[in-house]
């Protein structure tokens, strides 16, 4: 039983670990993002977001918007938020504790 509790604390703390806080100073927000994510300016939008170093401007069909993101970027559901955003396969939501919502990694 201790080994099962173990596991499932490191799982745990090693999907919390996957993400971090980082600060937009053109937001003035707190974001979760994806460890190597990069500052980066969107054309579309007119504003700086965090985005993984190879990302590019992908239209999102279910928000009508051009994100930055990853080539294997598809459109994603939020159900906390009630938002679709285009995320990689594997994305998982994070808690920000900034902003107190649950939130896809950038």
């Amino acid at each position: 039983m201790k080994s099962v509790i173990l596991f499932l604390v490191l799982i745990v703390s090693t999907q919390v670990s996957l993400a971090q806080q980082k600060f937009n100073p053109y937001s003035g927000e707190w974001e979760t993002v994806r460890p190597g994510s990069t500052l980066q300016y969107n054309p579309y939008s007119g504003e700086h977001e965090y985005a993984p170093r190879d990302a590019r401007p992908t239209f999102n069909p279910y928000s009508g918007q051009h994100e930055l993101e990853s080539r294997d970027a598809e459109p994603t559901f939020n159900p906390y938020s009630g938002e679709w955003s285009m995320e990689p396969e594997n994305a998982t939501l994070e808690f920000n504790p900034y902003s107190g919502e649950w939130e896809f990694p950038k």
